[in-house]
C-alpha cells in the first residue's frame, strides 16, 4: 500500500459538497473543528483550508502511511489509523 490515493469522481463531489456546507457552518462556528477520515491526497484537507476552516481545527486520518506523511508534509495534523 504505497500509493496514494488519487482523487477521484468522489473526492471532487466531496469537495463540491463542501463548498456549499461549509461557509453555512463557519457562520455559526468559526472554530468548527473537522475530522477527515481517509485523507489520500488531501485534496479535502486542503479545500477545507481555502474555504476558511483554521488549520489547527482541521485533522485527518489514514490507513495509509505515504498518505499520511504526503499530507503532514502540506502541514495538516494526520493520523496513522484504520479506525
Amino acid at each position: 500500500m504505497s500509493s496514494i490515493y488519487e482523487p477521484a469522481e468522489d473526492s471532487y463531489l466531496m469537495s463540491e459538497v463542501l463548498k456549499i456546507e461549509i461557509p453555512r457552518l463557519l457562520k455559526e462556528n468559526s472554530e468548527l473543528k473537522l475530522l477527515e477520515v481517509g485523507v489520500g491526497s488531501g485534496i479535502n484537507l486542503k479545500t477545507l483550508l481555502n474555504l476558511g476552516v483554521n488549520k489547527r481545527n482541521i485533522v485527518g486520518s489514514d490507513i495509509n502511511p505515504v498518505a499520511v506523511e504526503h499530507c503532514r508534509d502540506l502541514g495538516f495534523k494526520v493520523i496513522l489509523s484504520n479506525l
